[in-house]
């Protein structure tokens, strides 16, 4: 039985009748009392004092019902009834803000932590590198375009998170084991790895030159191979674990777009194959690997390559995507920074799509 919030003097009798109903026929095995006033309930179910195991969850909330309750939750078992009145919370924010707050930042809370970023200077990337420093994480932008990326760090910085831009190459090992050495010299062993930067240029398949096949499996797939082993490295120097992320695609599990991306499919694919792989091996240092499968997103780079490309394949057609439209880049972060929390602990080798619903249309 729930009577809901706000029952006011006339929820304690129905309160105490409800208890005794299920003291006498044995129903229930715990107590859980909750009340806008739960002094008041407690006081006056005294039996539940000496009843430990008894197990009753009373919301109180009579809502002008008082009649309709009277009649149904003794006739149907109490311990099953559900009152479908919304709950009246009388203007009153029953759970604040600071209340959520305190139950999450055990979860969030990323002080002290260093994140490297991949392909952190716009798009993806850059949100992700956004909600990562506004968790206290001091999150390293990392992109081939320094420039792009200072600028990026330097409004990271206005909205009071920490982030240091740095200078990479995905498709050079030299230019990844620079990286990851500049950032230990100078901030310690990263505790994230996010495998954001890959090779996003279409082809068509009959056109595709062995230059542009090579270009994307070393940039996306290649390169998140060795940014992960020298991030593993060094988490297993640190001894504290880790957590990586890498940004797979809903098209390394299932066709999207016809013609030009196979390339890029194929390399996603091979990078969900590294996740479980690195996953398995690693995971008793307590370093986690997931992947994220987005689909498609409303950035600047789709629109131009909608503008440059003859665009066809499953996921353009209409109803493709139960919740009826592309997704932002920013809903694709929050998703990526939540394998990267605390929040994720027990979640490692996982292959999640963000995707809208694309995979069960």
């Amino acid at each position: 039985m729930k009577l809901q919030p706000n029952a006011g003097e006339l929820g304690v009798p129905l309160a105490k009748l409800a208890v005794d109903w299920c003291l006498l026929n044995k129903k229930v095995s715990t107590v859980i009392l909750g009340a806008s006033r739960p002094s008041q309930i407690i006081g006056n179910v005294k039996a539940l004092d000496v009843l430990p195991k008894l197990t009753f969850e009373i919301r109180m909330a009579i809502n002008d019902a008082v009649g309709d309750y009277s009649q149904s939750w003794i006739g149907n078992s109490p311990c099953h009834y559900e009152d479908k009145t919304p709950p009246q919370h009388e203007g009153k924010n029953m759970t604040t803000d600071a209340q959520i707050g305190a139950r999450l930042a055990p979860l969030f809370n990323l002080t002290g932590k260093t994140a490297v970023v991949t392909g952190a200077a716009q798009g993806l990337g850059f949100d992700t590198s956004d909600l990562l420093a506004g968790l206290g994480a001091h999150v390293v932008m990392a992109d081939l375009n320094l420039e792009a990326a200072k600028q990026a760090a330097a409004e990271v910085h206005t909205k009071g998170g920490s982030a240091t831009p740095m200078q990479v190459d995905i498709g050079s090992l030299d230019s990844i084991q620079a990286l990851f050495h500049e950032v230990t010299a100078n901030l310690g062993e990263a505790d994230i790895l996010i495998n954001s930067a890959a090779d996003r240029s279409k082809a068509e398949t009959f056109e595709m030159t062995e230059a542009q096949w090579d270009r994307m499996l070393d940039v996306t797939l290649r390169g998140t191979f060795y940014c992960s082993r020298e991030a593993i490295r060094g988490m297993q120097a640190k001894g504290q674990g880790g957590a990586i992320v890498n940004i797979s695609s809903v098209g390394a599990v299932r066709t999207t777009i016809w013609g030009i991306n196979v390339h890029y499919d194929a390399a996603k694919a091979g990078i969900d194959s590294l996740t479980r792989s690195f996953a398995g091996e690693y995971g008793a240092g307590n370093i986690r690997v997931n992947s994220i499968l987005p689909g498609g997103m409303a950035s600047k780079g789709g629109a131009n390559i909608s503008s440059s490309y003859n665009i066809r394949g499953p996921i353009m057609g209409p109803g493709r995507v139960p919740l009826g439209r592309m997704g932002s880049t920013m809903e694709i972060a929050q998703a990526v920074v939540f394998l990267a929390s605390p929040a994720s602990s027990y979640i490692t080798g996982q292959i999640i799509a963000v995707d809208g619903g694309f995979f069960v249309s």
